[in-house]
């Protein structure tokens, strides 16, 4: 394992650190950006959620995207910019060294960051539609109590959101790159890869800014349940899928 490590990181190290300073960059422009500043990708994320709600969106200057009627605003919160570095860093990282040639493995890279960037609107989109909607229902119907807050609920809905697209094009990714996680031994890299890259970020990061304190430790026990709970729920989707074929496998076998 040891001797791979230092194989990879030998023939890798330029594209690794590339995806570094490229997660460094964004991450460092997002952290000191106004919604002036992050238009490019506020602005196509209203249009989208307008597309699949029809909810428009006024934009207000140094506020965002302002809807008066549901009392949302799309702000530099909302901008899914870590959600896009997130993805980034998993494609990058999980799969830029299966690319034999070097050029391939530039235009990888460039891939990547693009693609983020469509992906991130797109999801966000359903993110926002998600979390405008089902707090309605949910104080109409009395579900709030003393745990399950308006701002809990809101971070349920985005953790779940995000980390199952992650999740999901991770193992679309693994499929285009011809690594099909079915093997018992793949079973680290299927469940767990995403979801180290998913609380290195969220987590590591405003750990290693801040350190620990009582806030991170409620944010972080929250957002593991809900990533255990859409693991659990692949898993079973995947074992019954599988369980499906092996029974139509033994029934065509038992015809012949």
């Amino acid at each position: 394992m040891i001797i791979k490590m230092k194989s990879l990181l030998k023939h890798n190290w330029v594209f690794y650190l590339s995806g570094f300073l490229i997660a460094f960059v964004i991450k460092y422009f997002y952290s000191n950006s106004s919604c002036n500043d992050l238009r490019w990708i506020l602005t196509p994320t209203a249009w989208w959620v307008r597309v699949l709600s029809g909810i428009t969106f006024e934009y207000k200057e140094s506020i965002g995207y302002i809807n008066d009627q549901f009392r949302f605003i799309i702000a530099s919160s909302c901008s899914g910019v870590e959600f896009m570095i997130i993805t980034i860093v998993t494609l990058i990282y999980s799969f830029v060294h299966l690319a034999r040639k070097m050029r391939m493995k530039f235009y990888w890279i460039a891939l990547s960051v693009v693609f983020s960037y469509i992906f991130t609107i797109f999801v966000n989109g359903f993110r926002i539609v998600f979390s405008i909607y089902l707090p309605i229902y949910f104080n109409r119907f009395s579900f709030y109590n003393e745990w399950l807050t308006p701002e809990r609920l809101h971070t349920v809905i985005g953790t779940f959101i995000y980390f199952t697209s992650l999740f999901f094009i991770y193992q679309v990714a693994g499929y285009v790159w011809k690594e099909i996680y079915d093997a018992k031994s793949k079973i680290i890299s299927k469940y767990l890869v995403p979801m180290f890259w998913y609380f290195i970020i969220l987590l590591g990061v405003p750990f290693l800014r801040n350190g620990y304190n009582d806030g991170l430790k409620e944010y972080a026990i929250l957002i593991t349940s809900v990533c255990l709970i859409a693991i659990f729920i692949f898993g079973l989707v995947t074992f019954l899928r599988n369980s499906g074929k092996i029974d139509t496998v033994r029934k065509n076998g038992h015809g012949e």
